[in-house]
């Protein structure tokens, strides 16, 4: 097929070239979704007016570990699946198919769901699943898989979806796809801990509620402290409710009302249950802890407060711009005994924590990951839960940052912004490249 040559192409680079413009396409003839359907021949349930349009068809999506063709082609597809025509925004299932158990209830619903209509008359393959997964989705879908869209590289998949689907149009989206990119090496780092002579430190405040004013309570724990486990407790009806603040302002913990009165009254508990936190030390300083009334205050009511600091450290881990996920391992030889640990941000903010875990499960060793953490001084806290004065522990401490390809961002940006535009226009969206358009986006 070929352009005709009256036909346009918007073309979108997004932010990586900062170019959107318009110019002459050379001679093609794509189909839109357009009035009549034409890339469309099953049956289309009807809509209550102003609603979403729904469709007889999915679109499937195989993955690629190998290259980024998968991800592209999940871009490519997304105008096929989801477009606007005369005021109507029709759609239908797309789905990035691992055959998992998510996407098979997803599966499920739509072909119950479209089968009052006719049921599923188009199941659009981009890739090459396996044979036992073109057999389950054909039972799942009661249709045959057909189109089987397979290319070797992005701009191949998005124009094969484009001839597949447009009959002829006056646009088409283009943004910058490719199939491969270079990986940054991976960041590895390790440091080492031995707790010696460590102990929990114990501070007893004193504190009154005399009437039904806020009452706070400033506590400093000790700079050898990882973790902090407070309770407090009174005697009597009454109800509070608290928030702790870290010393840079962050809410760390809070209670609310509906919990409290429940684990304060007979018979919901067999007897009162302490306001309680216990949480790792995310920074040095002051700490406020504040107890608000939720019932009236008619006497002085003292306090029972037990904050108990356990031993810890802290590490920086530097994580470099463009990570994709920063893995820690903490291991340590007590191994009998319990120990915690978590992540903060390079802002202070408790992101991720592996509290003590079974020792008979997972004795003397734990994990954290976070996906695609912000770059840079990210800190580890350890804390020692069950310390003996007389015992020593060894920690050893590793960790990996694993890097996004080198421009990906760029690319996907554009791709992405293309195809939100695509859908909204009723146009293809094509991939190019810096350099230029290739030879398959030219078919």
């Amino acid at each position: 097929m070929s352009w005709s040559s009256r036909s346009f192409l918007v073309v979108v680079f997004s932010l990586l070239l900062s170019v959107t413009a318009v110019v002459p396409a050379s001679e093609t003839g794509l189909v839109s979704h357009g009035t009549d359907m034409s890339g469309y021949t099953g049956p289309v349930p009807t809509g209550a007016p102003g609603d979403p349009v729904p469709l007889g068809r999915v679109t499937l999506v195989v993955p690629d570990p190998s290259s980024y063709v998968d991800d592209f082609a999940y871009m490519a597809a997304i105008p096929t699946a989801v477009f606007a025509h005369g005021g109507v925004q029709y759609l239908s299932p797309l789905v990035f198919c691992t055959g998992s158990t998510p996407e098979s209830w997803l599966l499920d619903d739509w072909a119950d769901y479209a089968q009052e209509d006719g049921g599923i008359t188009s199941a659009v393959v981009v890739g090459r699943p396996p044979a036992s997964l073109s057999r389950a989705l054909q039972q799942r879908l009661h249709t045959m898989l057909w189109p089987q869209i397979a290319g070797s590289s992005a701009a191949e998949v998005a124009s094969l979806l484009a001839l597949y689907d447009w009959h002829d149009t006056d646009v088409a989206v283009l943004a910058l796809g490719a199939d491969s990119f270079d990986v940054p090496p991976v960041v590895n780092g390790s440091s080492q801990y031995t707790f010696q002579d460590a102990d929990v430190v114990t501070l007893t405040p004193d504190a009154q509620i005399t009437d039904d004013s806020p009452v706070p309570i400033d506590f400093v724990p000790p700079s050898s402290a990882g973790w902090l486990d407070c309770s407090i407790n009174w005697t009597g009806p009454e109800v509070f409710t608290h928030t702790l603040k870290d010393p840079l302002g962050h809410l760390v913990d809070y209670s609310y009302y509906s919990q409290v009165y429940f684990e304060r009254r007979r018979p919901f508990v067999p007897s009162p249950v302490p306001l309680h936190f216990w949480v790792p030390k995310t920074a040095d300083g002051e700490w406020t802890v504040t107890l608000t009334p939720r019932t009236a205050i008619t006497r002085t009511i003292s306090l029972d407060c037990e904050f108990r600091f356990h031993p810890g450290f802290t590490r920086t881990i530097t994580v470099p711009t463009s990570a994709r996920s920063l893995n820690v391992t903490v291991s340590w030889d007590n191994m009998n005994t319990d120990l915690n640990f978590a992540l903060l941000d390079p802002d202070g903010n408790l992101v991720a924590w592996d509290p003590s875990t079974s020792i008979l499960s997972s004795p003397g060793v734990g994990h954290l990951s976070v996906p695609y953490p912000r770059a840079g001084s990210w800190q580890l806290v350890v804390a020692w839960m069950d310390p003996v004065a007389t015992e020593t522990n060894n920690v050893e401490i590793s960790w990996t940052v694993d890097r996004l390809p080198t421009g990906i961002e760029g690319y996907l940006e554009s791709a992405a912004n293309g195809a939100v535009l695509a859908s909204l226009l009723d146009a293809p969206l094509l991939f190019v490249d810096p350099s230029g358009i290739p030879a398959a986006t030219r078919l």
